[in-house]
């Protein structure tokens, strides 16, 4: 396989990450530093950590509310694809990438076989993201929602491989803006103006709406029923209606059983401490986290500040941030295995890690940084 097509998937995919970073007021050194560690094989949940981190100690995405959850949003969504096709070498093509690995190995366990042409796949994958900016440019769809469209395309490539290599860029950037607009309709019942089903038709090649809606139907249920972060597909998480669980269920029965889950933290969106955000009020959500989450009554809010000041006896923050996370996921229970509950306790132990002090502070806490600069 030619693996410039890989490289090239991958600077699209870091080109839009990096976008985010410096709209949130990151930096492009920031920004090399994490593609260093991700590049360098360290797991995503760390350097998410990292990532997240960087972002709170800055403080500029966080001055105004709105912007700050927005853009997060949009950053975590660009950060997962750019380490989902993150490269990796010195091993088969078909495990080049995360995204490939998956589409390897979990679809062929459920009986899916993955694209005879990987190369080819990686073409169609590539165009599609490309089409999906070229259809945003024209119709001047909000950066929002071409930013879920590509998260959607993401799901819906790993979901049905075998459905989607079938098919033109189009009809995938197609096929992703549909879901982007039935989902938010269904579980807000607010309709936009971006684009219209018209608009879609006529990118896709299609001949009318019926078409449109036959066509994408399946595609739908299996982005719904596939997608971990499913709070990463709404247009404005903050204020969606109370009921929306039960207004996607009407449509994806299968739903009902994932959002009855006891171990999830579905009802609110996973989001770290505001600088602004009562004291009391972040610790009592990591308290009620670490009592579902962990393996034991260990791990108190005594012992995270523990390892926090710890921890932070190192100069270099990453490897601080390192040591903090292997005192930190031992504690875990290794029963919990869905993906919003586990970014729950992550957020847990990154509120830990800003509100507690740290030695290198002399004795003030990351928030206390921020909250001096604001």
């Amino acid at each position: 396989m030619n693996t410039s097509i890989l490289q090239q998937l991958y600077e699209y995919a870091r080109e839009r990450c990096l976008q985010e970073f410096l709209t949130l007021g990151l930096t492009k050194k920031d920004f090399t530093q994490i593609e260093k560690r991700i590049r360098g094989g360290v797991r995503e949940d760390m350097a998410l950590l990292d990532l997240t981190d960087r972002i709170l100690r800055i403080g500029k995405a966080h001055a105004e509310p709105e912007h700050g959850i927005v853009g997060m949003d949009s950053l975590v969504r660009a950060f997962q694809m750019m380490t989902n096709y993150t490269p990796r070498e010195g091993v088969p093509v078909e495990v080049a990438t995360i995204f490939l690995e998956y589409i390897t190995f979990f679809k062929q366990e459920g009986g899916y076989s993955k694209p005879d042409d990987v190369e080819k796949f990686v073409r169609l994958v590539l165009s599609a993201h490309q089409s999906i900016d070229a259809f945003a440019k024209k119709h001047h769809v909000d950066s929002r929602i071409s930013s879920i469209a590509h998260h959607v395309l993401h799901w819906y490539l790993q979901e049905s491989p075998h459905l989607a290599c079938r098919k033109t860029p189009e009809k995938l950037a197609m096929i992703a803006y549909a879901i982007v607009r039935r989902f938010q309709e269904t579980a807000t019942e607010k309709y936009f103006s971006d684009y219209s089903p018209e608009d879609l038709v006529r990118w896709g090649g299609l001949k009318n709406v019926a078409s449109l809606t036959s066509s994408t139907s399946a595609a739908f249920h299996d982005v719904v029923y596939g997608v971990y972060d499913i709070d990463l597909l709404f247009v404005d998480p903050v204020n969606r209606p109370s009921d929306w669980r039960e207004r996607l269920v009407k449509v994806a029965p299968a739903l009902q059983e994932r959002f009855s889950q006891p171990a999830s933290f579905l009802d609110d969106p996973v989001l770290p401490a505001f600088p602004f955000d009562d004291i009391e009020e972040v610790k009592e959500r990591m308290m009620n986290t670490l009592q579902k989450c962990v393996t034991n009554n260990a791990l108190t809010l005594e012992k995270l500040q523990q390892y926090v000041w710890e921890a932070s006896d190192h100069e270099d923050p990453e490897q601080a941030a390192q040591t903090y996370m292997k005192l930190c996921l031992p504690h875990i229970s290794p029963q919990i295995e869905d993906d919003t509950t586990l970014r729950a306790i992550m957020t847990a132990f990154l509120d830990a890690w800003n509100i507690f002090p740290h030695q290198q502070l002399q004795g003030k806490s990351p928030r206390d940084m921020m909250n001096e600069q604001l």
